[in-house]
């Protein structure tokens, strides 16, 4: 074994050890995978469903399988590991989102992180928009979802700052929870396959404060989706500047270890 590696597999067992609990990956990869569990994904009033890579001529983002999404107008939902009322060092939260510019107008989803107070009850929703509009596949980010394709927010948001998919494939969906001057700020970061930044907006609310207001983090959840079939992979969340082990990632039975390195960008 060579000196690199061992000291990549001994850093990680360091950080297994010693991170908060605030660590979860679902890359879908066990064929026994099923929504149910209480801290996974549910299926809540729409439903999710493991596929094998290339199912629907889609191949996974990473690995032999993701999972698809029911169109509804409130879908699953996942606890991203668990519920938490402690804000820590803060929190990375990302997904990959299979992105079809072939999808018509009208059609899109919106996908939210929320974080609680330090009561563990459900303070803020910090919700990507996408959708096609006027012909054009757009993304934006707000704090408040329609349950509903709703072009306004698509095009208005953040002054009109936002980014028109112009290739189909996969894209990280990412959100970076952190203390901006004893404020919680929330860093929208949309990356492609490669993990190049597409796009990056920060939403803050000035009233949140670290010390005496902001908790953990609460769920990811498709507020709605019109879209049968949504292809979804790589669900993560971790506390910043640690990593997460991804066993799953070698495949069904294999345990591995794979280092997830999740970016901290400020304002």
């Amino acid at each position: 074994m060579n000196t690199t590696l061992k000291s990549a597999i001994a850093m990680t067992t360091l950080m297994i050890a010693t991170a908060p609990a605030m660590a979860y990956f679902q890359g879908f990869e066990d064929p026994a995978f099923a929504p149910g569990d209480p801290n996974d994904w549910n299926n809540f009033t729409g439903t999710i469903t493991r596929a094998t890579s290339g199912t629907a001529g889609i191949t996974s983002a990473t690995g032999v399988a993701h999972a698809t999404v029911s169109a509804d107008s409130s879908g699953p939902f996942t606890r991203l590991g668990g519920y938490s009322s402690t804000f820590g060092p803060g929190f990375t939260a990302s997904l990959d989102v299979y992105l079809d510019t072939s999808w018509v107008n009208g059609q899109g989803f919106d996908y939210s992180v929320a974080v609680n107070n330090q009561a563990g009850d459900h303070l803020r929703d910090f919700i990507w928009h996408v959708g096609v509009d006027s012909g054009s596949l757009l993304v934006n980010a707000s704090n408040n979802t329609d349950f509903a394709f709703n072009a306004f927010k698509l095009n208005n948001e953040n002054g009109g700052n936002n980014y028109t998919v112009a290739s189909t494939g996969w894209y990280t969906f990412e959100q970076v929870f952190y203390d901006n001057a004893g404020a919680l700020a929330v860093d929208f970061n949309l990356l492609d396959n490669l993990g190049n930044t597409l796009y990056s907006i920060t939403r803050s609310t000035p009233t949140d404060l670290i010390a005496s207001v902001v908790g953990g983090n609460r769920y990811g959840w498709m507020t709605y989706n019109n879209i049968d079939g949504l292809a979804v992979d790589n669900t993560s969340l971790s506390a910043n500047g640690t990593v997460i082990p991804t066993p799953a990632a070698f495949g069904a039975g294999l345990i591995g270890l794979s280092l997830v390195a999740l970016r901290r960008r400020s304002a």
